[in-house]
């Protein structure tokens, strides 16, 4: 009886190849630190198939992390700011209670040493004359942060609260300010006690490459 066969595993071995040429061989040499602001770079010395390496790496920047920024003012004294039409006003922050690597001692002013991402955390409270919009925001060298303002419909002799949080990229030199204004022409009153305040945190060093 004739039988099929399965060659599904069957393998024929042929004669050996030649022995291929070898691969070329990597060797590191040495890694040399640079001064911080050099570029890294690579030296590829090649004798033959052999590639000899040498890694020349530039050192990290000092670490600052003992280094901590933050700045608080608050203002806890009635003030009346008499508002044009959509102008803003800075908000008065009157007293400091704690800070570190921040200029503070400008009126109602913080003014950055130190370059980075900081955050800001603030807080107004009053009332106007009449009914109106009320406007309190962040202000960069004399611009509100994009982000940081808050509009709110406020009733005439009413305390209306404002608070934010938010995160800015802030540069050496900057004055950072909070900022009210108004839709209409009105004279805006503080509320007693803690009616205004900025808390400013540096989180993170900023480096550009």
């Amino acid at each position: 009886m004739n039988k099929r066969l399965n060659f599904n595993n069957c393998y024929v071995l042929g004669p050996t190849g030649p022995k291929g040429t070898d691969g070329d061989k990597i060797i590191v040499e040495r890694t040399t630190t640079l001064d911080e602001d050099m570029s890294a770079e690579v030296i590829d010395r090649v004798d033959g198939n052999v590639h000899n390496l040498e890694f020349r790496i530039p050192r990290g920047k000092s670490g600052t992390s003992n280094n901590p920024t933050y700045g608080y003012k608050f203002s806890d004294v009635g003030t009346t700011y008499d508002l044009e039409i959509l102008q803003g006003k800075t908000i008065s922050l009157n007293r400091i209670s704690d800070f570190k690597n921040i200029i503070t001692d400008i009126e109602d002013e913080f003014v950055i040493i130190n370059s980075g991402i900081y955050k800001i955390e603030y807080f107004f409270s009053g009332h106007a004359s009449e009914d109106t919009a009320l406007f309190v925001g962040v202000s960069q060298n004399g611009e509100i942060l994009d982000g940081t303002e808050i509009s709110k419909d406020v009733i005439k002799n009413t305390d209306t609260d404002f608070y934010g949080v938010t995160l800015a990229e802030l540069n050496e030199n900057d004055s950072i300010t909070l900022s009210l204004k108004s839709r209409k022409k009105t004279e805006v009153t503080s509320a007693p006690d803690i009616n205004a305040y900025m808390i400013i945190i540096k989180i993170a060093w900023l480096i550009r490459i």
